[in-house]
């Protein structure tokens, strides 16, 4: 073996291994980007969800005060006779 054959055995080895690197890297990557878009609409369904449940529940919470308030009334009107 010369050593011209050597230096391009010594230098394909670690350049062969870098690029195999790298190519796990990207392919990596782009396996956490889908999956970190998949985690960002669900969080969005969920935080849409979560958003109309308060509203309905602050609904009915309201209209039970408003008629707790419609009884106080009654009953104040009640005792003022």
């Amino acid at each position: 073996m010369s050593e011209v054959q050597f230096y391009i055995s010594v230098a394909v080895m670690p350049v062969t291994t870098i690029v195999i690197v790298l190519i796990g890297v990207l392919l990596s990557n782009q396996r956490i980007t889908a999956l970190e878009n998949t985690f960002n609409a669900w969080l969005t369904d969920q935080r849409e969800m979560l958003r109309s449940e308060i509203a309905r529940v602050e609904s009915v919470l309201l209209s039970k005060f408003a008629e707790l308030d419609q009884r106080l009334s009654r009953l104040e009107a009640r005792m003022a006779r």
